[in-house]
């Protein structure tokens, strides 16, 4: 069986999340102390503290792939 994980495709999916989950909480951090983006002020706390996100990173992909689990 060929695989289609290259690593670009590695570099594209996996690593972009993994970008965002770190450069977001990084950005939020720095930008209001150096005087802009205040709206991102104390966001890290919220999305992060939060269980929504947790529970929307489980249940996105698994919806998602439902149907093709059922397909199968």
């Amino acid at each position: 069986m060929n695989s289609v994980w290259t690593k670009y495709t590695l570099a594209a999916i996996p690593g972009s999340f993994a970008f965002s989950m770190t450069a977001l909480p990084v950005y939020a951090i720095v930008a209001p102390l150096i005087g802009f983006s205040r709206p991102y002020e104390g966001i890290v706390s919220r999305l992060w503290g939060g269980a929504t996100l947790y529970f929307c990173l489980i249940l996105f992909p698994v919806v998602c792939l439902l149907r093709d689990y059922v397909w199968k």
